[in-house]
């Protein structure tokens, strides 16, 4: 039995749906660039490996920066800019 999490209120800002949008335009472009996914989920998952393969080439710590933006994504979410 799968147990469904209610997920948070969601502010959709306008500047929140062209963040999104941005995204969606990047995964667009990597999947033109030869990613095996055509499902989002799998496009978007390829992506997020493929950006921690970039951060450690260049000396970035990953977690570090995953952290960051999911606290900017919360401060996002609650509409509070």
């Amino acid at each position: 039995m799968t147990v469904k999490t209610r997920l948070p209120r969601y502010v959709h800002s306008e500047m929140n749906v062209s963040r999104a949008n941005w995204v969606e335009d990047a995964l667009n472009a990597y999947k033109e660039g030869g990613t095996n996914g055509d499902d989002l989920d799998t496009r978007l998952g390829d992506f997020m490996c493929d950006v921690q393969h970039f951060a450690r080439q260049n000396g970035l710590d990953f977690e570090n920066l995953l952290e960051r933006g999911r606290v900017n994504f919360e401060i996002e979410r609650k509409g509070v800019e």
